[in-house]
């Protein structure tokens, strides 16, 4: 009886326990089935301004003086950004000045030198050395020309005397062979009449043949004036002409030297005017490239980047391949910022609202797909720069799934070999 007593109320109590276990399990399965937790897709990135920065360049290559800006500084249009070294182009600026001096003044004195002037004037924008230099250049090269032409015009009048003497000589040589001719003519007939003899009519024809002989040595020696008459009117022409064209070429050479310089100068001038990085628009620094002072960098460098004020700042991520089936736009996302504390803030919320139809690939050849995220509410722990994570909310799922899906996964990768 006692025996009977004891099994029952054991029978009893494996039932209890039995009723207990089967409601709790069935609580859990009920609990697996219908309570439902966020499915989420982990991916990483950072804040960046949403579409292009603005890149803070230099125009020349130079060398760096000061660094003004810092990251997450805000600065307004104009503001001075860097200080650049125009020491060099100073010095070179200098040296043009000088030059464009020296040709300037030069291009005037060649002007008067073309007119044979040499009342060269300064007007007190050269130094009075230079100016000294080209008035002594001037006096020297009119001298020089004038002293060359005078020469050949003193030659051309000795020249000209003796072609008056040669005329001279022509005409009386011509008289003297007309007397000569008419007195043979008569000491001819008289010989034929007997009145003369042979030797005197002999002596009289020897004297017009030397008449005509020196009448012909006249003519070669004019022809010869007057072919040094030619060489001279020549020589003076060549000259003129020469000193014309040298003139001329060194005149052009000068003013195209001259605008060239100019040029430069204008250059550098701008140059040095540029050695100072301003600001094009108000916004925030968010990135700078150049942190040494003294560091010589290239024409075109980007020195610093900045979001122009009014453009929004985002959260770029990279979502892997394995999950961009599931993400969407307008999806939900969780963001945690690496510059915050855990204990204190909350996620920021936002909401994915591109992405990238292409993959791209990683320096380590890796891919994923870029997605941009706005943020919902303006934090002061949105900086250009930072990085952290995000959570993408894809949906939602019982707790049954969520312990089924990698048993789920591993069996589709099974079947799928």
């Amino acid at each position: 009886m006692k025996f009977s007593k004891k099994f029952q109320a054991s029978a009893s109590q494996t039932s209890i326990i039995f009723w207990v276990l089967l409601l709790f399990f069935a609580g859990v399965a009920t609990w697996s089935v219908v309570f439902t937790i966020d499915k989420s897709a982990v991916v990483t990135g950072a804040i960046e301004p949403q579409g292009k920065v603005v890149a803070v360049q230099n125009r020349f290559e130079t060398k760096i003086k000061d660094i003004l800006v810092d990251v997450g500084q805000h600065v307004e249009v104009n503001d001075v950004l860097f200080n650049l070294d125009p020491e060099q182009d100073i010095g070179e600026a200098k040296e043009l000045e000088f030059k464009i001096q020296q040709l300037s003044i030069k291009k005037k004195r060649l002007s008067k030198q073309a007119k044979l002037q040499t009342n060269l004037e300064n007007d007190g924008s050269v130094a009075t050395s230079l100016f000294g230099e080209q008035k002594k250049i001037l006096e020297l090269e009119v001298l020089a020309f004038k002293t060359r032409e005078q020469s050949l015009v003193q030659e051309l009048v000795v020249i000209e005397r003796e072609l008056n003497s040669a005329h001279a000589k022509i005409e009386n040589n011509n008289s003297l062979i007309k007397f000569l001719a008419e007195k043979v003519r008569v000491y001819t007939e008289l010989y034929n009449s007997g009145f003369e003899g042979k030797l005197t009519l002999m002596e009289i024809e020897q004297n017009l043949a030397d008449a005509q002989e020196k009448l012909q040595i006249g003519r070669e020696d004019l022809e010869k004036l007057l072919a040094q008459k030619k060489s001279l009117q020549s020589k003076l022409e060549e000259n003129k002409l020469e000193f014309d064209r040298s003139v001329a070429v060194e005149f052009s050479e000068t003013a195209s030297d001259l605008q060239i310089s100019s040029f430069k100068l204008d250059s550098l001038n701008q140059r040095v005017a540029s050695f100072t990085v301003k600001a094009a628009v108000s916004g925030v620094i968010s990135k700078v490239n150049t942190r040494n002072p003294g560091e010589v960098i290239k024409s075109g460098t980007v020195m610093a980047e900045m979001i122009p004020d009014g453009r929004p700042l985002v959260f770029a991520v990279e979502v892997n391949p394995d999950i961009i089936t599931d993400v969407y736009v307008d999806a939900p996302v969780l963001i945690y910022l690496s510059n915050m504390d855990a204990r204190k803030n909350y996620p920021l919320a936002g909401t994915l609202v591109e992405i990238d139809p292409d993959a791209s690939i990683r320096d380590d050849g890796s891919r994923f797909f870029g997605g941009v995220v706005s943020f919902e509410e303006a934090s002061p722990l949105v900086l250009p720069g930072v990085d952290g994570s995000a959570n993408i909310i894809l949906g939602e799922r019982s707790v049954l799934e969520y312990f089924l899906e990698p048993i789920i996964e591993a069996l589709r990768g099974v079947l799928g070999e």
